[in-house]
């Protein structure tokens, strides 16, 4: 499992691979790209909330 600090780095880092992906492309898709890193980190962000309640949740049993 990566530690969470990594984790929000990676997450971080994948949203600006795919922001600077969408700056490279014709202006047209540009608006498709960046939606597809916004909806990537917040999916992402979600999960890694919810392992992180889950480990919570399972620390205290």
């Amino acid at each position: 499992m990566v530690p969470s600090d990594d984790s929000d780095y990676f997450l971080r880092r994948e949203r600006e691979e795919r922001i600077a992906a969408a700056c490279a492309t014709h202006p047209a898709a540009r608006s498709v790209h960046l939606d597809m890193a916004n909806r990537y980190l917040a999916r992402a962000s979600a999960s890694i909330a919810g392992a992180r309640r889950l480990r919570r949740g399972l620390s205290t049993r």
